[in-house]
């Protein structure tokens, strides 16, 4: 598991700082009204694919070593879910042509339909234990996405187009011939849509509102905030992805081990996965949360104010990461329904808090995304202690974990103090490694100090390798 993570963690990183760069340079280059525009009809693309994915990011993992026994399962869920997209991708088209013109709805149907395809790709490594090869796709979009978008600008079409034609080639270039290459003949299965409807109500109630957030926004706000929520959101989602990166790691790890009843294995990975996700995610939100104001002072002119946006979206999407994978837990473990009640409570939150303050507030709506992810995680933490008596920390991981944030908020603090500009994400930068160094060798539990010594070893056989 801990080498499947690095690997993943590997990817992550990289796919990570190109899809972040990627967002600044687009944001910069579009400027704030139509890099604005381009995430708001983004907007409507995620918020379908929220319905269209039925839930099969959780159904593969769950299903995947019980269902896959004559290797089809990949080529039924593509036919069962592109069939039921058949169904989806009219409505979405009806309910869109009073306000989006032709064009653009093809463009977003598109754009939709790639996506779900894409996340059954990722889904299906996941459920063969191979997250890493899912997060390597990842890094494969990200760098398609860039080229295409800087070939779009350079000589096809300028404006928010260019970020949505970029987006939809980047998805065909990786989709299309992934799945020719292993669908079989149509055969849609019933079963596939009676296993995921759990799953699809988890997702829905979970997804929705943040999917929707673009679109609330721009019709709210101006499309100016939009875009510095979708920065917000970008940089969210990176951060939050190493949690994802180890939550899909243990999702078959969960399933197989309850299928066995082997309530150690559980407790063991849970507090693996939490211990190392807190590590490594520590000091970067200390970083983007104390430095937001300069991150988006490097975006340009239609950016400055949005630094409260910025904050609300990065505590939520921090505060996922620091209480671990119980969502994924109580999926594995034939809990869905507090799943199920979990995101019918935050959704209904963020839709409350959401219609009342977005039309008042331009950060109403980030607002409301952060209440409602706090109110979620909390009942899940205290779902999954009860049922399983599994808390995210050990007393001394906690307490150990308290002193690396007055630490690393200190050098932080003293670093914006002190330098800015290059120097300051330079220096930043090497603080952040710095921190790690410090967390691994001082951590509380031996297994995590060893993993000190097993990097070592790595990094001296690459060295050794290129003498």
């Amino acid at each position: 598991m801990i080498k499947q993570s690095f690997t993943s963690f590997f990817w992550f990183v990289i796919s990570a700082l190109i899809g972040f760069g990627f967002q600044i340079f687009a944001a910069s280059y579009l400027g704030a009204t139509d890099f604005g525009k381009a995430n708001y009809y983004y907007g409507f693309s995620s918020t379908i694919m929220v319905f269209a994915c039925f839930g099969v990011q959780f159904f593969l993992p769950k299903y995947m070593h019980t269902l896959n026994k004559d290797g089809n399962l990949f080529s039924e869920t593509f036919w069962t879910i592109s069939a039921l997209y058949c169904i989806i991708a009219p409505i979405s088209a009806f309910l869109l042509k009073e306000t989006i013109s032709l064009p653009l709805i093809i463009i977003i149907i598109l754009i939709s339909y790639l996506m779900v395809i894409f996340e059954v790709i990722r889904s299906y490594y996941v459920g063969l234990s191979k997250t890493d090869r899912g997060f390597f796709l990842v890094l494969l979009f990200r760098i398609l996405n860039v080229v295409l978008f800087i070939i779009a600008v350079n000589f096809f079409i300028q404006g928010y187009l260019s970020y949505l034609v970029a987006l939809l080639f980047a998805y065909c270039l990786l989709v299309l011939p992934y799945t020719l290459s292993k669908i079989a003949l149509p055969r849609v299965n019933f079963a596939i849509i009676r296993y995921c409807i759990p799953f699809y109500m988890v997702q829905i109630s979970y997804g929705l509102f943040g999917s929707l957030s673009r679109v609330l926004q721009g019709y709210f706000g101006t499309f100016e905030s939009v875009a510095v929520l979708s920065i917000a959101l970008v940089l969210g989602t990176a951060t939050g992805m190493l949690g994802d990166v180890f939550a899909k790691v243990v999702m078959p790890d969960f399933a197989k081990a309850w299928d066995k009843k082997n309530y150690e294995n559980i407790k063991y990975a849970f507090h693996k996965v939490t211990r190392l996700n807190a590590y490594l995610v520590l000091p970067i939100a200390v970083f983007t949360i104390m430095n937001g104001d300069f991150i988006l002072a490097i975006l340009g002119k239609g950016y400055e104010g949005g630094y409260i946006i910025f904050s609300l979206i990065l505590i939520s999407s921090f505060f996922s990461s620091f209480v671990g994978p119980n969502g994924t837990l109580l999926n594995m473990t034939g809990n869905q329904r507090f799943e199920i009640i979990n995101g019918i409570i935050g959704l209904i939150a963020a839709l409350i808090i959401g219609f009342w303050l977005g039309p008042i507030y331009m950060w109403g709506i980030a607002f409301a995304i952060m209440f409602a992810e706090i109110v979620r995680n909390s009942a899940k933490l205290v779902e999954v202690g009860t049922l399983f008596n599994i808390w995210p920390f050990h007393k001394n991981t906690f307490i150990f974990i308290i002193f690396l944030l007055f630490v690393d908020v200190i050098i932080m603090f003293i670093l914006k103090m002190y330098t800015s500009g290059l120097i300051l994400l330079l220096t930043s930068g090497i603080a952040i490694l710095l921190s790690y160094v410090l967390t691994f060798y001082a951590a509380p539990d031996e297994e995590d100090r060893r993993y000190v010594g097993m990097i070592k070893k790595e990094l001296l056989k690459i060295f050794y390798s290129l003498r």
